[in-house]
Protein backbone atom coordinates (compact mmCIF):
# COMPACT_ATOMS: atom_id res chain seq x y z
CA UNK A 1 0.00 0.00 0.00
CA UNK A 2 2.29 2.34 1.32
CA UNK A 3 4.80 1.71 -2.17
CA UNK A 4 1.48 2.21 -4.62
CA UNK A 5 1.10 5.56 -2.94
CA UNK A 6 4.56 6.61 -3.49
CA UNK A 7 3.92 5.78 -6.78
CA UNK A 8 1.32 7.53 -7.47
CA UNK A 9 2.79 10.47 -5.85
CA UNK A 10 5.82 10.22 -8.02
CA UNK A 11 3.60 9.73 -11.11
CA UNK A 12 1.90 12.96 -10.43
CA UNK A 13 5.05 14.84 -10.20
CA UNK A 14 5.89 14.46 -13.75
CA UNK A 15 5.87 17.52 -15.55
CA UNK A 16 2.00 18.13 -17.67
CA UNK A 17 2.09 15.00 -18.71
CA UNK A 18 0.87 12.92 -15.34
CA UNK A 19 -2.07 11.61 -13.58
CA UNK A 20 -4.46 13.59 -11.68
CA UNK A 21 -2.71 15.17 -8.93
CA UNK A 22 -3.79 13.91 -5.60
CA UNK A 23 -3.60 16.16 -2.49
CA UNK A 24 -2.20 13.95 0.11
CA UNK A 25 0.75 14.64 0.88
CA UNK A 26 3.64 11.73 0.46
CA UNK A 27 3.66 9.73 3.84
CA UNK A 28 5.97 7.63 2.17
CA UNK A 29 9.28 9.37 1.84
CA UNK A 30 10.35 12.34 4.25
CA UNK A 31 13.32 12.97 1.97
CA UNK A 32 14.43 16.32 0.54
CA UNK A 33 16.05 16.01 -3.03
CA UNK A 34 19.37 14.52 -2.34
CA UNK A 35 22.47 17.10 -4.07
CA UNK A 36 23.03 16.42 -7.49
CA UNK A 37 26.33 17.90 -8.88
CA UNK A 38 26.12 19.42 -12.32
CA UNK A 39 28.55 20.36 -14.13
CA UNK A 40 27.92 23.37 -15.93
CA UNK A 41 29.62 23.43 -19.33
CA UNK A 42 30.00 25.76 -21.66
CA UNK A 43 27.37 25.58 -24.81
CA UNK A 44 27.85 22.58 -27.02
CA UNK A 45 30.51 20.33 -24.03
CA UNK A 46 28.75 17.27 -22.19
CA UNK A 47 27.40 18.04 -18.75
CA UNK A 48 26.57 15.24 -15.95
CA UNK A 49 23.35 15.67 -14.34
CA UNK A 50 23.38 12.95 -11.52
CA UNK A 51 24.43 9.50 -12.48
CA UNK A 52 24.15 10.39 -16.40
CA UNK A 53 26.34 12.41 -18.75
CA UNK A 54 24.39 14.17 -20.94
CA UNK A 55 26.41 15.17 -24.48
CA UNK A 56 24.03 17.30 -25.96
CA UNK A 57 24.53 20.89 -27.57
CA UNK A 58 22.11 22.61 -25.35
CA UNK A 59 23.01 22.94 -21.77
CA UNK A 60 20.36 22.06 -19.33
CA UNK A 61 19.75 24.06 -16.14
CA UNK A 62 17.91 23.59 -12.98
CA UNK A 63 14.30 24.19 -13.66
CA UNK A 64 12.32 25.32 -10.43
CA UNK A 65 8.65 24.22 -11.81
CA UNK A 66 9.88 20.92 -12.32
CA UNK A 67 11.31 21.47 -8.80
CA UNK A 68 7.92 22.29 -6.98
CA UNK A 69 5.98 19.54 -9.18
CA UNK A 70 8.52 16.90 -7.45
CA UNK A 71 7.69 18.05 -3.90
CA UNK A 72 10.91 18.04 -2.60
CA UNK A 73 11.63 14.59 -3.60
CA UNK A 74 14.21 15.24 -6.40
CA UNK A 75 15.16 17.96 -8.88
CA UNK A 76 14.31 18.83 -12.47
CA UNK A 77 16.57 20.00 -15.27
CA UNK A 78 15.35 21.69 -18.71
CA UNK A 79 16.36 23.16 -21.79
CA UNK A 80 14.20 24.81 -23.94
CA UNK A 81 15.27 25.00 -27.60
CA UNK A 82 11.95 26.89 -29.74
CA UNK A 83 9.15 25.65 -28.44
CA UNK A 84 10.60 22.01 -27.68
CA UNK A 85 11.05 21.76 -23.74
CA UNK A 86 13.86 18.73 -23.35
CA UNK A 87 13.97 17.84 -19.34
CA UNK A 88 15.54 15.63 -16.80
CA UNK A 89 14.21 14.78 -13.59
CA UNK A 90 15.75 12.91 -10.41
CA UNK A 91 13.36 11.57 -7.64
CA UNK A 92 15.70 10.57 -4.70
CA UNK A 93 14.79 6.79 -3.90
CA UNK A 94 17.56 6.99 -1.17
CA UNK A 95 15.43 6.20 1.56
CA UNK A 96 13.63 2.30 0.07
CA UNK A 97 17.15 1.53 -1.44
CA UNK A 98 19.96 2.66 0.49
CA UNK A 99 20.29 -0.50 2.60
CA UNK A 100 18.64 -2.72 -0.11
CA UNK A 101 19.85 -5.57 -0.76
CA UNK A 102 20.06 -6.98 -4.20
CA UNK A 103 16.68 -9.25 -3.64
CA UNK A 104 14.88 -6.52 -2.03
CA UNK A 105 16.21 -3.79 -5.06
CA UNK A 106 14.83 -5.90 -7.44
CA UNK A 107 11.73 -6.41 -6.09
CA UNK A 108 11.15 -2.93 -5.55
CA UNK A 109 12.59 -1.87 -9.00
CA UNK A 110 9.60 -4.07 -11.00
CA UNK A 111 7.15 -3.36 -8.30
CA UNK A 112 7.99 0.07 -9.32
CA UNK A 113 7.68 -0.30 -12.98
CA UNK A 114 4.88 -2.78 -12.77
CA UNK A 115 2.66 -0.25 -10.79
CA UNK A 116 3.79 2.43 -13.74
CA UNK A 117 2.58 0.49 -16.71
CA UNK A 118 -0.64 -0.34 -14.62
CA UNK A 119 -1.20 3.75 -14.16
CA UNK A 120 -0.56 4.32 -18.19
CA UNK A 121 -3.09 1.14 -18.76
CA UNK A 122 -5.51 2.67 -16.81
CA UNK A 123 -4.86 6.34 -18.61
CA UNK A 124 -4.97 4.80 -22.13
CA UNK A 125 -1.32 5.64 -22.27
CA UNK A 126 0.24 3.15 -24.51
CA UNK A 127 4.29 2.33 -23.54
CA UNK A 128 6.94 -0.31 -24.33
CA UNK A 129 9.37 -2.07 -22.22
CA UNK A 130 13.10 -0.96 -23.50
CA UNK A 131 16.01 -1.52 -22.43
CA UNK A 132 18.49 1.77 -21.84
CA UNK A 133 22.08 0.82 -21.39
CA UNK A 134 21.42 -2.38 -19.83
CA UNK A 135 18.65 -0.97 -17.52
CA UNK A 136 15.00 -1.55 -17.85
CA UNK A 137 12.51 1.49 -18.65
CA UNK A 138 9.68 2.35 -19.93
CA UNK A 139 9.09 4.27 -23.09
CA UNK A 140 5.50 6.35 -23.46
CA UNK A 141 3.67 8.80 -25.34
CA UNK A 142 0.86 10.66 -24.67
CA UNK A 143 -0.59 12.97 -27.37
CA UNK A 144 -2.40 16.24 -27.19
CA UNK A 145 -4.10 18.50 -29.28
CA UNK A 146 -1.31 21.09 -28.94
CA UNK A 147 1.73 19.30 -27.71
CA UNK A 148 2.97 15.63 -27.49
CA UNK A 149 5.28 14.60 -24.63
CA UNK A 150 7.53 11.28 -24.75
CA UNK A 151 9.00 10.03 -21.80
CA UNK A 152 11.81 7.46 -20.71
CA UNK A 153 11.52 6.09 -17.09
CA UNK A 154 14.16 4.11 -15.34
CA UNK A 155 15.85 3.33 -12.05
CA UNK A 156 19.64 3.73 -11.77
CA UNK A 157 21.50 3.68 -8.44
CA UNK A 158 19.27 5.36 -6.15
CA UNK A 159 17.61 7.40 -7.73
CA UNK A 160 14.46 7.24 -10.10
CA UNK A 161 14.90 8.95 -13.51
CA UNK A 162 12.66 10.57 -16.66
CA UNK A 163 14.08 11.50 -19.36
CA UNK A 164 11.54 14.01 -21.46
CA UNK A 165 10.61 15.60 -24.26
CA UNK A 166 7.72 17.82 -25.23
CA UNK A 167 7.31 19.00 -28.91
CA UNK A 168 4.69 20.90 -30.53
CA UNK A 169 5.73 18.74 -33.90
CA UNK A 170 8.25 15.95 -34.58
CA UNK A 171 8.20 14.46 -31.20
CA UNK A 172 9.93 11.39 -32.25
CA UNK A 173 13.28 13.14 -33.70
CA UNK A 174 13.91 15.59 -31.18
CA UNK A 175 13.46 12.66 -28.21
CA UNK A 176 15.62 10.60 -30.08
CA UNK A 177 18.19 12.97 -30.80
CA UNK A 178 18.06 13.64 -26.90
CA UNK A 179 17.69 10.25 -25.33
CA UNK A 180 20.59 9.35 -27.25
CA UNK A 181 22.45 11.85 -26.19
CA UNK A 182 22.83 10.56 -22.95
CA UNK A 183 24.32 7.76 -21.19
CA UNK A 184 25.99 6.61 -17.70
Amino acid sequence: MRFNIFVLVFLSSIYSCSPPTSSQENPVFDTTASEVEVENPQEGAGQKIGDLQVEWETPLSEDPEGNTAMGGNGISYLALRGEDRFRISILDLNAPLADASPEKREVFETGYLKTYKNNLSQMGVPFEEVDFHGVQALEYTMLDSERSAKSLLFIYGNNGYTIQVTAASDIDSGYEEFVKSIRF
